[in-house]
């Protein structure tokens, strides 16, 4: 019987959290599918739902990165501090103790 340390458990949980969200991304597709079919079958007609139709064909690539981004706990702290960084830069905003709580504080001018 293999003994896995509490660290590979908590990252073996996070990967499969991460894998059952991207399991079901694919229904965005059949959101998307449906309202195509009600637009061809002229029982919705709107140019909303022709975009809404393609923004739900559009969302599962785009998805899938960001779950696994925002999922494995290692990511999403690499990701908060390069926005951290980019914020601190950008538009001069000081961040509190915690790099993920953002005070708006804008730096003067002069």
């Amino acid at each position: 019987m293999a003994v896995i340390s509490d660290n590979t458990r908590k990252l073996h949980q996070q990967l499969l959290l991460v894998i059952t969200i991207q399991a079901f991304l694919p229904c965005f597709l059949i959101i998307g599918f449906s309202i195509y079919l009600l637009e061809q079958f002229s029982i919705i007609k709107s140019v909303a739902t022709e975009f809404l139709s393609m923004i739900f064909f559009a969302m599962l690539p785009l998805a899938n990165p960001i779950v696994v981004l925002l999922g494995v706990k290692p990511y999403a702290s690499a990701v908060r501090r390069i926005i951290a960084f980019v914020l601190r830069k950008m538009f001069r905003i000081k961040l509190g103790p915690r790099e993920s709580s953002v005070k708006v504080t804008v730096a003067s001018a002069s």
